[in-house]
């Protein structure tokens, strides 16, 4: 984030929009700390973040809307991906690697919207519904115990930080501002 040592974690199923988000978030001042992977843990009473940012898997639809990337490395995959590793990107945002910082919010990512970009408040049993469908797994014989203890912990990650839901607009070179805004705005309260 612009001048903070605090994180955000952005959530949401696969092709949502994570990679694209991150990427314009860094090009507009955030601080990159990782694309897929992230270790989230408890220190005291507050959550942090610890981002693993050497390998970016980028999608060609990605590439298209953020033509400031530059031409990519590699061959596309099956799956129209291709994995870049971050100091590739060097010449479009700053790259550095980060120590765990303190997390400020959780941001969940909805679909994208042809308008400006939206940012709610999120129910925190919405969003711990949607981290739960996308990182807990579920048998025939019902939820495994180590299935049981990740649930707890995301319960208590979405209890104890702010939630917002963001859905990207057509304009990503405004994305980074209005997100800031609304994270300022966070700032002192409880949700």
């Amino acid at each position: 984030m612009p001048n903070d040592a605090t994180s955000i974690l952005l959530c949401a199923p696969s092709g949502f929009g994570k990679t694209t988000t991150s990427l314009t978030l860094a090009r507009g001042g955030f601080n990159f700390m990782a694309d897929d992977a992230s270790v989230v843990y408890k220190d005291d009473d507050h959550w942090m973040v610890w981002g693993l940012p050497n390998q970016i898997k980028i999608h060609h639809r990605t590439a298209e809307l953020l033509p400031w990337i530059g031409p990519l490395p590699g061959d596309w995959n099956a799956e129209g991906e291709q994995g870049v590793h971050v100091d590739t990107l060097r010449d479009a945002f700053q790259v550095r690697k980060h120590p765990a910082r303190p997390l400020r919010a959780l941001v969940m990512l909805g679909r994208r919207t042809d308008g400006p970009h939206q940012i709610s408040a999120l129910s925190r049993a919405e969003a711990l519904v949607q981290i739960a469908q996308d990182n807990v797994s579920n048998s025939p014989t019902g939820v495994k115990p180590w299935s049981q203890s990740q649930f707890s912990l995301y319960a208590d990650l979405v209890r104890r930080n702010p939630v917002l839901q963001l859905r990207v607009g057509a304009d990503l070179e405004t994305l980074a501002p209005v997100l800031e805004q609304a994270l300022s705005q966070l700032d002192g309260t409880d949700r």
